[in-house]
């Protein structure tokens, strides 16, 4: 049996400084997803 395949994506958007990060299967499909927003440490 073979165990499913899963790999990373990290995107930064140069105007906004977001960073999302994607979990995807195989095939693409999303099976997680976040996004990180710049900002100073302790706020």
């Amino acid at each position: 049996m073979e165990s499913p395949s899963y790999f990373g994506e990290v995107d930064i958007d140069g105007h906004s400084g977001d960073l999302t990060v994607r979990l995807r299967a195989e095939g693409g499909k999303v099976l997680f997803s976040k996004v990180l927003r710049p900002g100073r440490v302790g706020q």
